[in-house]
C-alpha cells in the first residue's frame, strides 16, 4: 500500500506490567471512560452473540440458499456506513448518531422480531446501514478518554474484556435459544441492546456536549 514508517523519536517503557498499572489507573479515576468501556463492551457481546445465531432465525423465513443473501445485504449495508461514516458524523455529531442511530436501529431490528414476516430478514439486514456510523462515533468517543501513552493499552484491555463477555454471553444466548426457542431469545437480546444505549446518553449527556452539535447542525 506504499505506506511510510513514521519515524521514532523518543523511546518508552516496553514493561508491560508498568503499562497494565497505568492503564487500570486510568480506567479507576475516570468515570466516564469506565461507562463508555462498559457501553462497548455489552454492546460488542449483545449484538456480536444475536448476529451468530440470527441465521436460525432466518431460516424460519427464508429458504436455505438465501441466508447468504441476508448476510450479503447486511455487509453492503455496513461496507457503505462505514464508506460515509466520517462525512454523516460530521454534519451531525457523535453523540446524536451514536444514541439515534444505535435506538432506531435496535427498534427495527426488535420490530422484526416481534412481526415477522417474509421480509422481517431483509428488514433486519437493511438495518446495517447505521452499523458503521455508531461504531466509528463509538470509537472515536471513546478514544477521547484515552491518554495517548496508554492509547494502545487501553483499547486493548476493552477489546480483551469484549471478547470474553462475548464468549459467555454466546453460550448463554445459545443455551437460552435450545430452551424457548430462538425468536424469544433473540427478542430478549435485542431489549439487552437498549442498555449500552442508555448507558452512553448518561455518560456522554452534557449540556455543552449537546449545545455544540445542535449548533454544528443549525450551521
Amino acid at each position: 500500500l506504499m505506506l511510510i514508517e513514521p519515524q521514532a523519536f523518543t523511546r518508552e517503557s516496553g514493561n508491560v506490567y508498568a503499562h497494565l498499572a497505568t492503564a487500570f489507573h486510568n480506567f479507576k479515576r475516570n468515570p466516564r471512560l469506565r461507562a463508555l468501556s462498559l457501553a462497548s463492551i455489552l454492546s460488542y457481546a449483545i449484538s456480536e452473540s444475536s448476529w451468530l445465531i440470527r441465521s436460525a432465525f432466518i431460516a424460519l423465513l427464508w429458504p436455505v440458499w438465501a441466508l447468504g443473501v441476508a448476510q450479503l445485504l447486511a455487509n453492503a449495508g455496513a461496507a457503505v456506513s462505514f464508506y460515509f461514516a466520517g462525512r454523516i458524523i460530521r454534519r451531525f455529531g457523535e453523540l446524536r448518531l451514536l444514541v439515534g442511530g444505535k435506538s432506531f436501529s435496535e427498534a427495527t431490528n426488535l420490530f422484526a422480531l416481534l412481526i415477522p414476516t417474509v421480509l422481517s430478514p431483509a428488514l433486519m439486514a437493511l438495518n446495517s446501514v447505521f452499523f458503521g456510523v455508531t461504531i466509528v462515533a463509538m470509537n472515536s468517543l471513546v478514544q477521547h478518554e484515552f491518554t495517548d501513552e496508554q492509547r494502545a493499552t487501553m483499547g486493548s484491555l476493552n477489546s480483551f474484556v469484549g471478547s470474553i463477555v462475548l464468549a459467555g454471553f454466546s453460550f448463554l444466548l445459545g443455551a437460552l435459544a435450545d430452551l424457548i426457542g430462538i425468536m424469544p431469545a433473540l427478542v430478549l437480546a435485542a431489549l439487552l441492546s437498549f442498555l449500552p444505549t442508555a448507558l452512553y446518553w448518561k455518560a456522554l449527556r452534557r449540556p455543552a456536549v449537546i449545545a455544540s452539535q445542535m449548533g454544528e447542525i443549525g450551521a
